[in-house]
């Protein structure tokens, strides 16, 4: 759904297709194992698609032919900022250990305290901008 050039109206190979609509054969799904559980939350489904193509020499097809109403990240501001970019981090490094080495999972390890950091502040500002009811 980040695509600029992809015509939304034809059917069409990708890379992957957003995790919250996805379909597969039940059959493929147990050939991969399901979904790897190393990963709490993101990624999950990347690894899957990615998975399909590698192991499974199969096409990952987006199609106009079904719609979704898709509630984007409801869940994920239940959880602080803080929490969602630790959560976030993990998987990340775990995929990219995964599919691209070691070298590439220590270059997510390097950058992870300052998108801590970063996280740490949006969630101070969304603190700081609430107002306080206590001094009525």
């Amino acid at each position: 759904y980040y695509m600029q050039n992809m015509d939304y109206k034809i059917e069409q190979k990708v890379d992957q297709v957003m995790g919250a609509c996805m379909m597969m054969a039940t059959s493929d799904f147990e050939k991969l194992q399901g979904f790897d559980e190393h990963f709490f939350l993101w990624f999950e489904e990347v690894d899957l698609q990615k998975r399909v193509r590698n192991l499974l020499k199969k096409c990952v097809m987006y199609t106009p032919c079904t719609t979704m109403i898709h509630a984007k990240s409801v869940s994920f501001h239940q959880v602080q900022s803080v929490t969602r970019q630790r959560r976030f981090n993990q998987s990340m490094q775990w995929y990219f250990r995964k599919h691209h080495g070691r070298g590439a999972a220590m270059m997510i390890r390097i950058v992870h305290p300052l998108s801590m950091f970063l996280a740490m502040m949006v969630t101070l500002g969304h603190l700081w901008k609430k107002p306080n009811n206590n001094l009525q």
